[in-house]
């Protein structure tokens, strides 16, 4: 007998690597599922990142999996037929992995991202069980129960998985002086998340640093008790934002994606603020607490600054009293409930949610300069190349010789 003969079946290809990217994927699948309504999710993915599968499992949404290492699945297996040269394996059959009556595919999963076909699904979640056993661990890791939790992420150099450098890569110092502030004036306390190439948090109380074991169930878990996170340009905001979790993301750049009118948060929960870096032109830079933080050249005029230790604190006096109405550890989960259409239509129908009408700290950079705004429409499109060194060259694709060096 095949499982779930009797309900629509979605077939998810999470074919992303990058933690963001895939947990944005689940978001989709299960988006897909609950605007079907009475549906089943199953999904498959290569099993070749160690968040990959605590994410399925933390997606309730997801009714069974299937993960491979190295080689994929055949596409033949969603043939059903009994005579097929390439058969799928009978356990796969009784479990209707090839009975989809729509597949997902990656690049169908993109699109609605990009497109705004997507609303907001808080699709990651602890169980009862799988809670109590991980908050032990947390305990123990130093984290007190007596203390609401800001869990903190900061992009570096050096992540395994990515460029040995990264222009999104921030200067966790600001952040390390942002953990006194919430400790000793606010009476919170900072978890650290990340890998194990970034920069140890300092030894004080209350602040607990998890990125040395890079444990992600453990770190997922904190994020979800946290009273709100506060993260770079990384994947992490992903996850929190999956989790229904109130974060703030710092220091985005989005040269392109912003002046383009790209949304790359179609999916994301009211509960949030965005504060990008300043650019400005090189012979124009302002005196004062604007230009304190870290700078990064990206042309030959153009250069960035990372968010300094002020914005942080402004950053964090508005988050928390967003999140007024959690006094300890979280509890609850931020809205939002999809209506159940019993099917639908394709294409989807795209809900775009321009970048304007998404929760600014401060008016991001293209808005407070437009003049800067206008000179990179017309630039070509750059990308970042990694010179011996170690140094970092921002360049136009269509050239070969590099427009600025840091």
């Amino acid at each position: 007998m095949v499982a779930h003969a009797d309900k629509s079946t979605i077939f998810g290809v999470l074919g992303f690597r990058a933690l963001g990217d895939f947990a944005q994927a689940i978001m989709v699948c299960s988006y897909l599922k609950r605007k079907i309504g009475d549906a089943v999710l199953l999904v498959y993915a290569q099993n070749d990142r160690p968040y990959k599968a605590d994410l399925v499992n933390l997606c309730p949404d997801i009714d069974d999996k299937v993960f491979a290492s190295g080689p994929g699945i055949p596409l033949d297996w969603l043939d059903f037929a009994a005579e097929n040269p390439n058969s799928p394996p009978q356990e796969l059959v009784e479990r209707g992995f090839v009975h989809a009556n729509l597949v997902a595919s990656p690049w169908m999963i993109q699109a609605m991202i990009e497109n705004g076909a997507v609303e907001f699904v808080p699709c990651l979640r602890f169980s009862e069980e799988l809670g109590r056993e991980v908050q032990g661990r947390l305990v123990a890791a130093g984290v007190s129960e007596d203390r609401w939790i800001v869990c903190i992420h900061v992009r570096q150099d050096g992540y395994r998985y990515r460029q040995p450098k990264s222009p999104r890569s921030v200067d966790p110092e600001p952040f390390f002086q942002l953990t006194d502030y919430i400790i000793d004036d606010l009476g919170g306390q900072v978890v650290c998340l990340g890998s194990a190439n970034m920069k140890p948090a300092p030894a004080r109380p209350h602040l607990v640093d998890l990125t040395m074991d890079e444990d992600f169930l453990l770190q997922a878990y904190a994020l979800s008790r946290a009273r709100f996170a506060v993260v770079t340009d990384s994947g992490m905001q992903a996850v929190a934002n999956g989790l229904a979790v109130p974060f703030a993301v710092t220091n985005l750049d989005w040269v392109g994606a912003g002046l383009s009118g790209r949304n790359d948060y179609p999916l994301i929960h009211d509960q949030h603020l965005l504060m990008s870096r300043r650019l400005f032109y090189e012979d124009n830079v302002p005196s004062g607490p604007e230009a304190s933080g870290k700078m990064t050249r990206i042309t030959d005029r153009i250069v960035a600054f990372d968010n300094t230790v002020t914005d942080l604190r402004t950053l964090i006096d508005r988050m928390l009293e967003m999140t007024h109405d959690c006094a300890g550890w979280r509890e609850t989960y931020v809205g939002g409930a999809i209506q159940a259409a019993d099917g639908i239509t394709f294409p989807i129908p795209r809900r775009p949610r321009p970048i304007s009408s998404l929760n600014w700290a401060r008016p991001p950079w293209w808005d407070e300069a437009p003049e800067l705004a206008d000179d990179f429409r017309r630039l070509a499109p750059l990308e970042y190349v990694e010179l011996e060194d170690g140094s970092l060259i921002v360049r136009s694709i269509f050239q070969q010789s590099p427009l600025a060096s840091p």
